[in-house]
């Protein structure tokens, strides 16, 4: 009998197990899509931002190009602060990359995606290149059946 009850529960740990796995494998794969789609919006933003180091830059073609990965209200943002810096131009750093490492929660309706991301940016300053990691909130809205970003701010 002790041997017989012994297995039953031996059984009931392994499919427990095996259900736990199978969860976790779920949540891994739901992410990876969202994953995909932040990173790619934020690479694509960080390329046209870059164009600001080339002094030829036009701003209604950059405007024009930045609507394309980025809605309200960063898109406003972004443009205030495109304005500021061709007015004074000073050194900042370039990003040279971004990651999406990991995405901690995600609430995914039809056109929103609001999710609690980290991110990894590689930059490059006077002093060289430097890593750093950031939890960001983040905003994605649906515009005519596109993604863009529309906030995103360091989650405290």
């Amino acid at each position: 009998m002790k041997k017989a009850l012994l297995f039953f529960l031996v059984i009931i740990a392994i499919i427990v197990q095996f259900n736990n796995n199978t969860i976790n494998a779920k949540a891994i794969d739901y992410n990876s899509e969202e994953k995909v789609l932040m990173e790619s919006l934020f690479k694509s933003r960080l390329k046209v931002w870059n164009n600001i180091y080339d002094s030829n830059v036009d701003k209604s073609n950059w405007v024009e190009e930045l609507k394309q990965y980025v809605t309200n209200p960063l898109l406003e943002y972004d443009v205030n602060a495109f304005i500021q810096l061709t007015k004074n131009p000073t050194d900042i750093d370039k990003v040279i990359d971004v990651e999406i490492k990991e995405i901690k929660k995600m609430d995914r309706k039809e056109d929103t995606i609001r999710a609690i991301i980290c991110a990894v940016w590689t930059m490059e300053g006077q002093n060289g290149t430097y890593i750093e990691n950031i939890e960001y909130e983040i905003l994605l809205k649906k515009e005519n059946s596109t993604w863009k970003i529309s906030d995103y701010k360091v989650n405290e």
